[in-house]
């Protein structure tokens, strides 16, 4: 959770949308590992190619886009079970 002082932008510190958003809403916390940092880029980047893409017309750019996006949503998805295995082991 974010300190007080500090309002996550957009989410008000409503404690339902900061530990529910699919990506860290703050980066107040510097613990996080590199990796997950990196992840957490991945698919912001991928959500906002995403929602920029609703916007353009077809075109061989905007499949590529299409693809470039499901890609990181199945790395991230392979990244969350990998470590969920890897735990139970």
């Amino acid at each position: 959770m974010v300190p007080k002082e500090i309002a996550v932008l957009g989410c008000d510190n409503e404690p339902m949308v900061c530990d529910y958003a699919p990506v860290p809403p703050s980066s107040v916390d510097n613990t996080c590992p590199w990796r997950q940092r990196i992840q957490g880029l991945l698919l912001g980047a991928a959500f906002a190619l995403w929602g920029c893409e609703q916007f353009l017309p077809a075109s061989p750019w905007l499949t590529l886009m299409d693809d470039l996006v499901i890609g990181i949503f199945v790395l991230d998805l392979g990244i969350i079970m990998a470590s969920q295995l890897l735990k139970k082991e």
